[in-house]
């Protein structure tokens, strides 16, 4: 590695591999990977929660 700075990119993607347990940029075939962005999460255990269920709205949390 090189004592250059890396960009906040670059870090990231270095720790999305450590938590992953792999890195796939060192794969020699081609790798694919999704990443999810919820822009919509609901809580629902009964039906008396219906109201009230939204803890994320347009990617924002409201709890």
């Amino acid at each position: 590695m090189t004592d250059a700075p890396r960009s906040r990119a670059q870090r990231r993607l270095d720790t999305e591999a450590r938590l992953a347990g792999f890195d796939p940029r060192q794969l020699t075939t081609p790798y694919r990977w999704f990443r999810i962005v919820p822009r919509r999460v609901q809580a629902w255990r009964e039906v008396d929660e219906l109201a009230g269920r939204d803890l994320m709205r347009d990617g924002r949390w409201l709890a």
